[in-house]
């Protein structure tokens, strides 16, 4: 007589696979999260060596927005990157943004996955369809923690910026971290700018009511016109340039009626990752920084010549 599986057999079998689906798929997830986090991370480390190599040769960091063009210093690493062809094709001779944009259609749309931060999925999928998109980045250089974009005591910044001036120390003091790109999900609010209704955004250099007035996003506008990482050929605030006003995952501002020539600005640090970003610092060094760490430690760490004394263990 022929042996065949009772229905209670059946059932139970399918009882035991899906219990093992249940405990295992969350760990394939989590495990490719991990896989998506590395390779963001390994990209950071691709840019450190890049800066590294460029501050040996010129004995300064690259500049943040290079010339009337406002390049980005993506570009200026290019031949750092392995990307001398694309470098070579740049026309560094415009005299404004837009004109920098149309005399190199070409290299703006230069898709480079060394740019793109793998759990960010927009980076990837909008090129997949649109070769003649502009291309992305999820990595932008940090300008320092003053919300007015003036004083420039970061890393990456408008002007050359030698070593020797890190006082506070290479180890403790960010070059380069993360923006969201991807407008997707509820996440998508990371990577909108808020314009302010009006001017009144306390003092100049109260960074206190400033941070918490951007926080508190139920009486603001989404500027719809500034996107972040959207080309990153340009030397740009919201594009490649980012500050250290508020800390990670937390919204970005532009306090002036959303005018992008206005000097009171939070670019924020955001990503996808849970909990926090990826930050390149600039000794060299990748090191994954919660969104939970206080504001004054995050600012500290933004500036390479703040007097601040802080620690390793505080971040």
């Amino acid at each position: 007589m022929r042996k065949a599986f009772t229905l209670i057999e059946i059932l139970v079998v399918i009882l035991i696979v899906g219990l093992l689906t249940a405990i295992l798929l969350p760990a394939v997830q989590s495990a490719r999260g991990t896989a998506r986090r590395i390779s963001c991370v390994n990209n950071l480390k691709q840019f450190g060596i890049a800066i590294q190599y460029y501050v040996t040769d010129n004995n300064v960091f690259p500049i943040g927005a290079n010339g009337n063009g406002s390049f980005s210093f993506h570009a200026i690493l290019l031949p750092y990157l392995e990307q001398v062809n694309i470098y070579n094709c740049i026309n560094f001779n415009s005299s404004a943004v837009w004109e920098a944009f149309f005399t190199n259609t070409t290299v703006s749309r230069a898709h480079l996955s060394t740019f793109w931060c793998p759990s960010d999925p927009e980076t990837t999928s909008f090129y997949s369809g649109n070769p003649f998109t502009p291309g992305k980045t999820n990595y932008v250089g940090n300008v320092g923690n003053d919300q007015t974009f003036i004083s420039s005591n970061g890393i990456i910044v408008f002007k050359h910026v030698s070593p020797q001036t890190a006082t506070d120390g290479l180890s403790s003091t960010v070059a380069v971290s993360e923006i969201q790109v991807s407008k997707q999900k509820k996440e998508g609010r990371l990577r909108t700018i808020y314009m302010a209704p009006n001017k009144s955004w306390g003092e100049k250099y109260d960074l206190d009511t400033f941070t918490e007035r951007c926080r508190n996003l139920l009486y603001f506008t989404p500027n719809f016109s500034m996107n972040k990482g959207e080309i990153w050929l340009f030397g740009q605030r919201f594009q490649t340039l980012y500050n250290h006003v508020m800390p990670p995952n937390q919204p970005s501002c532009n306090f002036i009626l959303g005018n992008l020539s206005a000097t009171n600005d939070a670019e924020t640090a955001t990503s996808l990752h849970s909990g926090g970003v990826n930050a390149l610092f600039a000794d060299g060094h990748v090191q994954f920084v919660k969104q939970t760490i206080q504001a004054n430690i995050w600012r500290a760490i933004g500036t390479r010549n703040g007097g601040e004394v802080i620690s390793a263990d505080d971040y």
